[in-house]
């Protein structure tokens, strides 16, 4: 028996809000500060990897996130002072990865595939597989299938920030229903197919990203501070068994990619955790390409595997719980992304690019006057040459002026040199700075997170306490029907009392009289 160890296992039970507290939460609050973060389900198809990740009518993880960033945006702009100078910009863009190509599902005309009207029907029972493959009929397989995308878009590759898909369309966003609506829209052209192991089955990977960039003006020095950071929301198709599949034609020919771009990905994943030192297979795929930095690099990576609760699928599970095993091992890098932008940091740039450029050309003239002098040693020169040479010669500078050309040079190198460690001291100072800004962000995040435990303390309290007022009120509503009640009972009491005083007085003369009349009988 094979065991795996995980963060989280999830009951069948568990609701998309506890998903989404327990793996993208963290991703959320993470942006915010300005860490990159990725989310993406991975397993067979059927499994449930779109239910969970983008379902619309029971708020999926992607609904989840986008409505928790939005609220947390509204209250760090309610909380900050009126002369912070801070501004936000929230940006989405939306593409899947069909076929080996990636296609913008936000950009407007052809590129964007029609929808056919039975795509967006997720039912919760979508969750597993039809019972049997002949749950659909052999021809109806692919016949719900959306139209192909067009015009597919390039993967290029940056020096600084890596992969980056070219030309994608980004949308701004100021509300979750902005978002909400964008990501409805991208959702609408997603190729879908029906196979005999899912009636909606996902024919292409799709990636959701969302990005966040808060932006401090400093008007008095003339720079800012710019803080940054990345979701991405990725939701993989399944692999297939194509015998049990059915899938024929263009279908087939769609499980075969995505295969062996899964398979891709599972090899990167295997080669970034074994310690044999072969080269990661990021560009033999897009998918790898796209996921690179969340593989290994700089994102806060969250992986969630789907799994079949059906004894057919055991082997397709085990696979699954084999590979999100070896992605657990990957170690990641988390860098906050912050930017410092001013006008003293450019205006040392520029001096620093011009002095290096004027030190690099008194440095090559220097160089070939000394290559001249060493070839002219060993040469076999023409006379003409020499005529000329000679000429030359009389008509330029002095040595004296050589020497004080010489010592120009000297001087704008160490001119060069103190400028470059008084660069070297600033670029130190304000990696120091950024550093206390850090931690004063994290001791911000940290009193902010127990301002909100005291405040739901608080809330407990208050609760607790009307509750202990209505008790009150309650005991005290008795407590006076107590009291009037015994009132009664005590004036009840007193009559009584008197009425007894009555007849003891009555009982009291009656036996006087029978005493007058025992004397009486008597002398009788």
């Amino acid at each position: 028996m094979e065991q795996f160890a995980f963060d989280t296992a999830f009951p069948m039970d568990t609701t998309q809000q506890q998903v989404y507290d327990a793996t993208a939460a963290d991703l959320v609050t993470g942006v915010l500060t300005g860490y990159n973060g990725t989310m993406f389900a991975y397993g067979q198809t059927g499994s449930g990897k779109t239910y969970t990740m983008n379902n619309p009518h029971d708020r999926g993880v992607l609904q989840c996130s986008l409505s928790d960033l939005f609220e947390r945006l509204r209250r760090e702009v309610s909380t900050a002072r009126p002369d912070s100078n801070t501004a936000y910009l929230v940006q989405a863009y939306y593409i899947q990865i069909y076929n080996e190509e990636v296609y913008d599902l936000l950009a407007p005309g052809p590129s964007s595939p029609s929808k056919s009207p039975s795509v967006n029907k997720l039912r919760k029972d979508d969750r597993s597989p039809p019972t049997s493959p002949g749950a659909l009929s052999k021809r109806s397989l692919g016949k719900n299938k959306t139209k192909p995308p067009s015009n597919p878009l390039r993967i290029r590759e940056h020096k600084d920030y890596g992969f980056y898909v070219e030309g994608v369309t980004k949308r701004n966003i100021t509300s979750p229903e902005e978002a909400l609506h964008v990501l409805e829209q991208g959702t609408s052209g997603r190729m879908v197919a029906a196979t005999a192991m899912n009636d909606e089955s996902s024919r292409s990977h799709a990636v959701f990203t969302v990005t966040v960039e808060r932006r401090t003006s400093h008007g008095t020095q003339g720079g800012s501070l710019s803080i940054g950071g990345r979701l991405n929301f990725v939701d993989l198709a399944g692999s297939e068994n194509l015998n049990r599949s059915m899938a024929e034609g263009s279908t087939q020919t769609e499980t075969k990619m995505i295969n062996l771009s899964l398979t891709t990905l599972n090899l990167a994943i295997k080669r970034l955790t074994d310690k044999s030192g072969m080269p990661v297979p990021f560009r033999d795929s897009k998918l790898t390409m796209v996921l690179k930095d969340s593989l290994g690099g700089t994102s806060r990576c969250v992986m969630l595997a789907c799994i079949s609760p059906s004894h057919k699928d055991a082997e397709e599970t085990r696979s699954t719980l084999r590979h999100a095993a070896s992605a657990k091992k990957i170690k990641n890098r988390p860098r906050q992304n912050i930017g410092l932008e001013g006008t003293e940091l450019e205006a040392l740039q520029e001096e620093l690019a011009e002095l290096r450029a004027r030190y690099d050309q008194t440095s090559r003239g220097t160089i070939m006057s000394q290559r001249m002098l060493e070839l002219s040693s060993y040469l076999i020169v023409p006379k003409s040459v020499q005529r000329l040479a000679r000429t030359w010669k009389s008509n330029t500078i002095g040595l004296r002026a050589k020497q004080k050309k010489a010592e120009e040079v000297d001087q704008l190198s160490q001119a060069n040199c103190t400028l470059e460690e008084s660069i070297a001291t600033k670029q130190l100072s304000l990696a120091l700075q950024q550093k206390q800004l850090k931690a004063q962000n994290e001791e911000l995040e940290r009193l902010a997170r127990a301002g909100e435990h005291a405040a739901e303390q608080a809330g407990t309290l208050e609760h607790q306490i009307e509750g202990l007022r209505a008790r009150v009120l309650e005991l005290e509503t008795a407590l006076s029907a107590a009291q009037s009640l015994c009132h009664q009972e005590q004036q009840l009491l007193t009559e009584r009392t008197g009425e007894a005083s009555a007849l003891e007085s009555s009982l009291e003369q009656k036996a006087q009289l029978i005493q007058e009349l025992e004397l009486s009988l008597i002398h009788i």
